[in-house]
């Protein structure tokens, strides 16, 4: 008798993410930023965007970045230097080790457009902007859309 899974579409999204971060640990570090748009080019445009929500569930998720998370929870402005050294630490490397919970806990949490421009504006450089408006876009489609489980078996 074949073995069925349900699997989730967060549970598809984590997986692309865990691609990526295997593509990513064979080579080498890849950022976001200015400096290292060489290395980034060896990334697809859709490698990019994923790693863009990735570092958005890192940078929004309790498990990841606690003073952001809480911010999102208060209401609070976004210019502290904890909350951009939480950023630069999930655009380093806590990407990297996301969960299907992070990717649910966000999901639960109604972050506004105009709450994730705020922690964009003060914790983004401008020239990176736009990646993480296209993957907030995506990611917000993602949470929005109805479809949610994909049959899986296994024999």
């Amino acid at each position: 008798m074949p073995i069925k899974y349900n699997i989730t579409k967060y549970d598809v999204l984590v997986g692309e993410i865990h691609k990526l971060v295997q593509k990513c640990n064979t080579h080498h570090a890849y950022r976001l930023d200015a400096k290292s748009d060489a290395e980034a080019s060896d990334l697809t445009e859709k490698e990019l965007q994923l790693k863009a929500i990735a570092v958005i569930i890192a940078s929004f998720s309790s498990g990841h970045s606690w003073q952001t998370h809480k911010c999102l929870q208060n209401e609070e402005q976004f210019n502290k230097a904890e909350i951009k050294q939480e950023y630069l630490e999930a655009e380093e490397s806590r990407w990297k080790s996301v969960t299907l919970n992070d990717i649910e806990e966000l999901a639960e949490t109604s972050v506004s457009d105009s709450t994730f421009y705020r922690w964009l504006f003060y914790n983004v450089d401008k020239s990176r902007q736009q990646v993480y408006k296209n993957a907030w876009s995506m990611l917000k489609a993602e949470f929005d859309s109805s479809c949610d489980e994909i049959e899986q078996s296994k024999n």
